[in-house]
């Protein structure tokens, strides 16, 4: 079999790979992939001993390096204490602290914190939620707004809220739940596109699903602040949730963010104050863990 990397391959790599499936890959015609034995800094080494640049961080999570040594410590120190418990019913000071710092980090309201394995799954509790949140008002509101382009995740319910006809998800349909889709708005069309479909469908849906300022999987494309705050206006008109669904944005801004805020369409980059565009629920994943195991949160 042709393999992704020329040289010699371990025979752990030929004894291996046809017992596993691999994610995004067509096994009858993919290649072998790289056998990888050590990562350090920007840099992944195959096992012929050559050392790579990992030019996507692997998959955009590794946001500080690989191997970097305080994340490495807390990780060693963490195993030697307290490796795993359940989080139903129990707690433990690592969560507790994490949360009280995300808190203080995300601007607004945002201030509980739910913790997940992965940037899906954090979107998908975020889906949940906003449909809880109508149940506990005694309306049932099922159905979720997406925008072209846009990617949210490979669970079932964030595949239905991906772009429907222009996503790897688009083999799906009939399987997925309908969710409604259309442009973001950036432009007088678009807008007033977005306008009429939400004086339709206001009654019957959860919760806006938005990935700020640039949509990752779809291309890499780019929106300003403005179509946030226009998206803030009509969810505040028909009261509907906002979902910014950032577990991806994250990742293609290198983890910012987290920070000061300013990176967040909430922040203070080009805004008049902190909230006025924010979201109801602000899924984040993977770099919150810098690329040494899988996390994610909401708050």
């Amino acid at each position: 079999m042709k393999a992704l990397t020329d040289g010699p391959l371990p025979q752990w790599l030929h004894d291996g790979h046809r017992h596993v499936w691999q994610p995004y890959t067509q096994h009858q015609t993919a290649p072998l992939p790289a056998p990888v034995v050590a990562s350090k800094g920007t840099r992944i080494q195959l096992a012929d001993g050559r050392w790579l640049i990992d030019g996507v961080a692997s998959w955009w999570t590794a946001v500080h390096g690989h191997a970097h040594p305080h994340l490495l410590g807390a990780v060693h120190r963490q195993l030697d204490t307290l490796p795993h418990v359940m989080f139903g019913s129990v707690a433990h000071a690592p969560a507790s602290t994490l949360a009280r710092r995300l808190a203080q980090l995300l601007p607004g309201d945002l201030n509980h914190v739910f913790f997940a394995e992965s940037g899906s799954v954090s979107v998908e509790v975020a889906m949940k939620m906003a449909v809880q949140f109508h149940l506990n008002r005694g309306q049932r509101r099922t159905r979720f707004l997406g925008f072209h382009h846009g990617y949210h995740g490979d669970t079932l319910a964030t595949m239905s809220v991906c772009d429907p006809d222009r996503s790897m998800h688009a083999h799906f349909a009939g399987f997925l739940p309908e969710q409604l889709h259309t442009a973001l708005p950036t432009d007088a069309g678009s807008l007033a596109a977005l306008e009429q479909l939400l004086a339709e469908h206001h009654t019957s849906l959860a919760a806006v699903m938005v990935e700020p300022l640039i949509q990752g999987a779809g291309g890499f494309r780019m929106h300003t602040a403005d179509t946030l705050r226009h998206l803030r206006r009509l969810c505040d008109q028909y009261e509907r949730s906002w979902d910014a669904t950032r577990g991806r944005d994250h990742r293609h801004r290198g983890g910012r963010g987290l920070g000061s805020g300013t990176s967040h369409p909430a922040g203070s980059r080009g805004m008049a104050g902190p909230g006025q565009a924010g979201p109801s629920r602000d899924p984040f994943g993977w770099v919150a863990a810098g690329g040494c195991r899988a996390l994610a949160g909401g708050g």
